[in-house]
């Protein structure tokens, strides 16, 4: 065995006992130089092998020559497919307890769709997925990520679209829910009847999921969401509106209360329904429990106002 380095000494292993201190000093060398190699892989194309990647920042990811091994999920469903195709698997470990978001924005010129999921194993549910957040590049957020735990990334293809190699930024801020009161999905603020409620997102975080039903405009995501809990009266169909109520650029979604914080799916979700303000309608079964999710779109304007909740009986 020999090499020879550029502008340094031949080296030849061909006569050296394989007990020698020289061989075994460059035997180990080299296996540093292979194990360097893998850890500067662009992401595994098996999820059982993701690549583990850690803290705020800046990723390379390469899916020119991958495979497809990830599920098709509902909460993907764009354009008549669910599917993410020619996909490689991150597993990232968040580093602040809060909000993450991984973004292709700026980084990728493929068309990529990508996913985030609620922890690092195969079978764990997918949080957010996104198409198409800046031209044909994808975004996705998970708003309740927890310092020193882990979560699946899965960067991909639309269907048919072009593959490639590029880049990827991970941003992890402390506080989905940073406003205090019903900024948090977990403290909503309990609300009854039908009526006029007064709301206000000047100061909220985000903790809320992306859903397909809240795609608009590039994205699937309410921004700054504020959080109310209310109870059906009676059985038949309800709106809650923000027309009429409201100054700010709003967006906002009702999801059944089934206990679990951040909720998924909506069972509705609505960006401009009158200018820049949004109404909701759902099918409410009398004793249910709802959330309502209060919210603006994403770079949109926040402030205080009211919605009104009709169709009581």
């Amino acid at each position: 065995m020999a090499w020879d380095f550029p502008g340094h000494a031949f080296f030849s292993l061909n006569n050296t006992p394989l007990n020698s201190p020289m061989k075994t000093t460059l035997l180990t060398a080299l296996g540093a130089v292979t194990l360097c190699g893998a850890a500067f892989a662009q992401g595994s194309d098996a999820c059982g092998a993701a690549q583990a990647i850690n803290g705020a920042g800046t990723f390379n990811y390469d899916n020119s020559a991958a495979s497809t091994d990830g599920a098709p999920n509902p909460l993907c469903y764009k354009f008549g497919t669910s599917q993410i195709d020619n996909d490689v698997w991150f597993v990232w470990t968040a580093a602040t307890t809060g909000t993450a978001t991984v973004s292709m924005c700026g980084g990728a010129g493929n068309d990529t769709k990508i996913a985030i999921y609620s922890g690092p194993g195969c079978a764990s549910a997918m949080v957010d997925c996104n198409d198409d957040t800046c031209g044909l590049q994808s975004e996705v957020t998970n708003g309740s990520v927890v310092a020193g735990n882990s979560y699946l990334i899965r960067i991909g293809s639309f269907p048919g679209g072009t593959t490639g190699s590029g880049t990827f930024d991970i941003t992890n801020s402390g506080g989905g829910c940073v406003g205090g009161g019903n900024d948090c999905c977990s403290n909503a603020q309990v609300i009854a009847g039908c009526g006029s409620f007064p709301f206000d997102n000047t100061a909220a975080g985000q903790d809320g999921l992306g859903d397909p039903m809240c795609y608009k405009f590039g994205t699937d995501q309410i921004d700054a969401d504020v959080w109310f809990s209310w109870v059906a009266p009676n059985t038949g169909a309800f709106t809650a509106t923000m027309c009429g109520g409201a100054g700010n650029d709003t967006k906002m979604a009702v999801y059944a209360d089934t206990g679990i914080c951040p909720p998924s799916p909506a069972l509705d979700c609505n960006d401009d329904t009158c200018g820049f303000q949004s109404e909701i309608t759902w099918d409410g079964t009398a004793g249910a429990s709802y959330l309502i999710r209060i919210g603006s779109f994403p770079g949109g304007s926040t402030g205080a106002g009211t919605f009104d909740i009709t169709g009581c009986s």
